[in-house]
């Protein structure tokens, strides 16, 4: 078969460079930012670094958690909009929310306090980058048809989960599994599930099965792990960047050496490659 045989005046940095990043690209999953967010570069979604994070802002919160519940649902002016259903308390279409909505000792909250508290983030929480956008995770079809979405990527794809197995305790890529903090085996909300003739029910993701729950009825405690789409389509790894500028620098160092009268002897390895 033919192979690519680089111009001679690339050198072997260039080479190196573009094969570093190329195994960069290739074992890159899931790239811890320093910032409290993870990012994976399959989906090219950011997740937040902590599976539960309304249980430790409600742990740190200079007000307390009672507080912090009040800022989350002052910050939807008291109510979430939904599809109308029979739970609505305010008029169809609208849920006034309470304090009995959230879970402050566990984390958990229903459906609405999910809602609520997503949007919370986006307005009161500050990541390294300032960054919004956050949401619930989504769902779409796999391509092979069954259900999937982007929190059962993040299980069985990114953290090696076993269908069945909690998450906690199976994690065949402990890595990465490692990078996250307060992961649960439990019932976490997804995003855009209402069911369209009985809006009461949801469906909910089970990090303890690796299975999404279908017919989750909203009044039930489940757990936020926010989400967002990375403004650009790749970000690569900080130290490929690093490689990639110490090789090119090699590469200028390596074009002005071979500026030399005709007479001057070949370096071994910069002819034609050969191969089969």
């Amino acid at each position: 078969m033919s192979i690519f045989t680089p111009p001679k005046a690339f050198g072997l940095p260039l080479i190196a460079a573009v094969s570093l990043l190329s195994l960069s690209s290739a074992q890159a999953a899931l790239i811890d930012v320093s910032n409290g967010q993870i990012y994976d570069d399959d989906l090219n979604v950011y997740w937040v670094k902590d599976a539960n994070f309304f249980k430790t802002l409600a742990d740190r919160h200079p007000g307390g958690a009672e507080a912090l519940v009040r800022g989350v649902i002052s910050g939807v002016r008291g109510v979430v909009h939904d599809t109308p259903n029979a739970y609505d308390n305010a008029g169809p279409g609208n849920y006034r929310l309470s304090a009995t909505d959230f879970d402050t000792t566990t984390g958990a909250m229903n459906w609405w306090g999910a809602q609520a508290f997503v949007t919370y983030v986006n307005s009161h929480v500050r990541f390294g980058d300032g960054a919004t956008g956050w949401r619930l995770p989504t769902t779409y079809e796999l391509s092979t048809g069954a259900p999937g979405s982007e929190l059962r990527h993040l299980f069985f794809n990114e953290l090696g989960g076993r269908s069945d197995r909690p998450i906690t305790s199976t994690h065949a890529r402990a890595a990465n599994y490692d990078l996250f903090q307060n992961v649960r085996s439990d019932f976490y909300w997804l995003g855009d599930t209402e069911y369209p003739a009985n809006a009461k029910y949801v469906e909910v993701f089970s990090t303890a099965t690796g299975r999404r729950g279908l017919g989750f009825d909203k009044t039930s405690k489940a757990y936020v792990w926010s989400v967002r789409t990375a403004p650009v389509a790749v970000v690569p790894l900080p130290g490929a960047w690093v490689l990639f500028a110490s090789a090119s620098a090699g590469l200028g160092w390596l074009a002005g050496s071979r500026k030399k009268p005709s007479g001057t002897r070949r370096v071994l390895g910069m002819g034609a490659a050969s191969g089969r």
